[in-house]
């Protein structure tokens, strides 16, 4: 993936969770889990991806912050199901036990209120961890994009050997005397003038 492909998957994503944050928890919740998922696990392969090109400090940093969406993200996954379980019970009861039970009602709103809150904690790390990505990107923007774009030259087959060639640049320096009689110049490296054969 490229840096530029990179960068607008992340803006991307940052939409949609701004979208998602503005939602209600009906709308919310537990039909966002699967693009939770998804995009934790994106994030981690960007930062993969971004391994050779950002210092390391920073993919520590960056690779910590995803590691503790993913352990929210567990606990996420537990309370979830917590509440969909006191909803099914809820679902299966009869109306007068709804009303009258002492579990039922508060079960329910105490396992949708730690989905709630969880899913909450979640929502800003996603944003702090795709603008943190952001930023770093911008800054190191010239050497991310170069590392990223360049092209490896394919092996050149000759005979049954694969071959790279390699672009050497040499360098050489030529000194140049002058002849003392006849004043022309030629190269040091002969033992007389070219010219009219002094020494």
């Amino acid at each position: 993936m490229s840096f530029n492909n990179i960068k607008i998957e992340l803006k991307e994503m940052k939409s949609r969770w701004v979208e998602i944050s503005l939602q209600s928890y009906e709308e919310s919740g537990s039909v966002h889990l699967p693009t939770l998922k998804k995009d934790i696990d994106t994030l981690e392969k960007m930062g993969s991806q971004l391994s050779s090109v950002l210092e390391i400090s920073f993919l520590h940093k960056f690779l910590k912050m995803v590691r503790e969406i993913q352990e929210r993200n567990t606990k996420l996954q537990e309370n979830c199901k917590n509440a969909m379980y006191w909803i099914e019970k809820y679902r299966q009861a009869s109306p007068k036990e709804q009303k009258n039970s002492q579990v039922l009602g508060p079960m329910l709103r105490e396992a949708s209120g730690k989905f709630n809150e969880t899913f909450d904690e979640i929502q800003p790390r996603i944003l702090e961890v795709i603008d943190f990505l952001l930023q770093e990107m911008a800054e190191k923007n010239n050497v991310v994009a170069k590392t990223l774009t360049q092209e490896v030259q394919p092996p050149i087959i000759v005979g049954n050997q694969p071959q790279i060639i390699r672009d050497r640049e040499m360098i050489r320096e030529i000194v140049k005397i002058r002849c003392r009689y006849c004043h022309q110049l030629y190269d040091e490296s002969n033992d007389h003038c070219p010219n009219c054969g002094g020494r």
